[in-house]
């Protein structure tokens, strides 16, 4: 499994593309967080992954704001990781200017 032992945090995986991709990374192995503003469509998206052999979590996130995205890699740290990461670091700096024009 080429992914194995990684954390995937998908935003819009609750359907679509982002549904997809997240199952894709699941079955390579990955954990994977779900962040999307559907709830619902959330936790079954999460459901389905789990059911690949791997862990995964839902959170609802507005990834249009740099504070809720900063808080869903905090859940994701906390929940998945324990531990602090260099890509997540990046990301949580970006300046409002910065995170806009992605």
């Amino acid at each position: 499994m080429k992914l194995s032992g990684k954390i995937a945090l998908v935003t819009g995986g609750a359907r679509g593309l982002g549904r997809a991709a997240a199952l894709a990374m699941a079955r390579e192995g990955a954990s994977i967080v779900v962040a999307d503003l559907l709830a619902d469509i959330a936790k079954e998206s999460a459901e389905e992954i789990r059911e690949t052999g791997v862990e995964a979590l839902a959170i609802v996130a507005d990834i249009s704001n740099s504070d809720a995205i900063d808080e869903a890699f905090a859940r994701t740290q906390s929940i998945l990781a324990g531990s602090t990461s260099s890509s997540i670091t990046r990301v949580s700096r970006l300046t409002g200017w910065s995170w806009n024009s992605l």
